[in-house]
């Protein structure tokens, strides 16, 4: 699969419905392609322009793509115009290929001229190291059969029918831009060809944090770096080993994700890893956008990393169904697999970790971990953890390590943070500048079908609004989806329900409060609270309301604040 930046398809804006396909089209390319999609720049003394999409390529070069929606069409007369729904046409301001064209032409010559204001990033080079061209899609619509106009070669023209095909069409259209320019298509090695994305086409703000003024208006973020966040990402520089405690929102997981990129540049080999599964695939994703040059990130959660070791032994890996020996399984028998496998050879060793929801690690996995590198207990060891969000009420310290402790709160409003505090001392204050916000709406956690219905009035005020997109909102629960007010629900307010946050595009997401802790969503829905439930203590409804960065809503039975 391509790596595709961002990592979710179009959801809104003039021709999204044709963008989408057409991302999904790129996405099923393999992993040596790299996709950016609406792609903004400004160059200087030029102009600015969006890239609908630019496709890369280490060995067969940069490819910017126009993609069209339904309705655009060329007249007779050569003019390109757009039919909308109430059959008034509209002419474009240029061509879909002319539109390329100056887009592929701006695009280079800011990206040369920051090659050559980075020489060491690729060497000595002669020129741009790229093939380079440009190409149109039609992804909603049939070219007829015959010529296309003079400026449209068929090469540099995907319809719908292109679409399964385009593992062989975008090298084909770059290797006719190769014929055009008379040049040869040469590889990139693969140092060089990061270091162009990640210093040139797609540089990175490191550890910067975005607070929505409000739900509608987040397009105009205010982004900050802080200085203490500033002071962890360099502590490795100083410290083999030192851990990092942080109330929900302090920024850990971003931290911990800038650290392990840290170390992985400096050349090491760095194991990121954590207890929840959907946080470890979102780590790995963005380790996958953006490689280490020198060293290597892997990105799994605990068990992940414990089945792997089973694999590598030719053990089978399987929970037994009962409670009892399957909370064993998980506790003892998993972990041992990984010491095994340690101990045999087959493991792999890393020279740095990074560990990420520290306090949901037992007792016996810190020493399972520490064996993982070449000299236990001495290699380089960065653990991010909050007492506050032990939801499993393990009570396993972690590592005595040198500690720095994160104070304030990046993610949620002040008036989500101010309950935060009511529940767990340890929560984390409110940045005098955060957005005050609405404060926390509360609902009687009724009838199952009454539940229904008051969700879905919350969810269609809001989309209705306009302010919020589907994939915006997270409905949270602390019991499994059988038994949720939800059960037997596969949508609700008109809006497709998706378990997996990889698959929520345009859906809304239900899950457990477990599954998504270390996770954040803009708009939280929590549902099935009862402060008398032991699924539903102090710490679990914590860990629930901070996934919420400005708007949160609960369903409870009483109070949700009973007993802090």
């Amino acid at each position: 699969m391509a790596h595709m930046i961002p990592p979710n398809p179009p959801t809104s804006g003039p021709g999204a419905a044709a963008e989408k396909l057409l991302y999904d089209a790129l996405a099923r390319l393999d992993d040596e392609w790299f996709v950016y999609h609406r792609l903004a720049y400004v160059r200087d003394g030029v102009g600015e322009g969006e890239a609908d999409f630019l496709v890369l390529h280490r060995n067969q070069g940069l490819l910017v793509i126009e993609c069209k929606g339904a309705g655009v069409r060329r007249t007779g007369d050569g003019v390109w115009v757009r039919e909308g729904d109430d059959d008034r046409t509209e002419q474009l301001k240029e061509s879909p290929m002319v539109q390329a064209e100056r887009h592929v032409r701006q695009l280079v010559g800011e990206l040369d001229q920051r090659l050559q204001a980075l020489p060491q990033t690729l060497g000595q080079t002669d020129g741009f190291p790229f093939v380079f061209g440009h190409a149109v899609a039609f992804p909603r619509e049939t070219l007829a059969a015959g010529p296309l106009p003079l400026d449209m070669p068929r090469a540099l023209v995907f319809d719908a029918t292109a679409l399964g095909q385009l593992a062989a069409r975008i090298p084909e259209a770059l290797a006719f831009w190769a014929r055009t320019a008379g040049r040869r298509v040469l590889a990139l090695p693969p140092p060089q060809f990061m270091a162009f994305r990640r210093k040139c086409l797609h540089p990175t703000l490191h550890i910067c944090r975005s607070l929505g003024a409000d739900m509608a208006a987040e397009d105009q973020m205010l982004v900050r770096l802080s200085a203490e966040q500033i002071r962890v990402a360099e502590l490795w520089q100083t410290l083999q080993r030192f851990r990092v405690q942080g109330g929900a929102g302090t920024g850990k997981t971003l931290l911990a994700i800038e650290t392990a990129k840290r170390m992985a540049e400096q050349g090491a080999r760095v194991l990121f890893v954590c207890f929840n599964i959907y946080l470890a695939r979102e780590a790995a994703t963005r380790f996958a956008q953006e490689p280490p040059v020198l060293g290597s990130v892997t990105a799994l959660h605990f068990h992940a990393l414990c089945q792997q070791a089973a694999g590598l032994l030719g053990r089978s890996f399987k929970a037994p169904e009962d409670p009892l020996a399957a909370a064993q399984f998980w506790t003892e028998t998993a972990p041992n697999h990984l010491l095994d496998a340690l101990t045999e050879g087959v493991q792999p060793h890393f020279d740095a970790i990074v560990v990420d929801e520290g306090q949901d690690f037992e007792a016996a996995w810190w020493y399972v971990l520490e064996q993982c590198q070449p000299h236990p207990g001495k290699g380089r060891l960065a653990v991010f953890f909050d007492p506050g969000q032990d939801i499993f009420d393990r009570a396993v310290p972690v590592p005595d390590l040198p500690t720095l402790v994160l104070s304030y709160n990046y993610r949620n409003t002040k008036s989500i943070a101010d309950c935060l505090r009511l529940l767990v001392e340890t929560a984390a204050q409110s940045l005098p500048e955060s957005p005050d916000g609405e404060p926390p709406q509360l609902h009687d956690q009724s009838s199952a079908a009454e539940i229904r219905k008051t969700v879905a009035r919350i969810i269609e005020r809001a989309v209705a609004a306009g302010q919020v997109r589907p994939e915006q909102i997270t409905l949270l629960t602390p019991r499994s989806r059988k038994n949720s007010s939800l059960a037997g629900q596969v949508e609700l307010a008109g809006l497709r329900l998706a378990d997996d946050p990889g698959s929520r595009s345009g859906a809304l997401l239900h899950t457990t409060i477990g599954k998504f802790k270390g996770l954040e969503s803009d708009f939280v829905i929590l549902l099935d609270i009862d402060p008398e439930d032991e699924r539903c203590s102090r710490k679990a409804r914590y860990v629930a309301a901070s996934r919420a960065r400005m708007r949160l809503h609960v369903c409870s039975k009483g109070s949700w604040l009973r007993g802090a």
